[in-house]
């Protein structure tokens, strides 16, 4: 990382999103967190991997939660066209 540990979040903020451009669409990074969300689920699905596998990175699939109805995500219940505050930020 460059400049240090302190700006590694941004850095691989940045790097994300850069990796994932053009598909503001259906995918939306945030830190380390990608939702992706449409109703061609498996083909999203597949660009976003594929971005992630030629740019080299690698991920640890027992940490990412697929086909998920509702999902926390920034402190909110986003799913199914609606989006509430998360109960645990209550």
């Amino acid at each position: 990382m460059p400049f240090g540990l302190e700006n590694a979040p941004y850095e691989f903020s940045r790097m994300i999103s850069q990796i994932l451009e053009g598909c503001e669409e259906f995918a939306v990074p945030y830190l380390d967190d990608i939702a992706i969300y449409s109703r061609s689920f498996k083909e999203h699905i597949r660009i976003v991997l594929r971005r992630i596998q030629h740019a080299g990175l690698t991920i640890k699939l027992s940490k990412y939660k697929f086909a998920q109805g509702e999902v926390n995500y920034l402190g909110h219940v986003v799913g199914q066209s609606r989006r509430k505050p998360s109960e645990l930020n209550l």
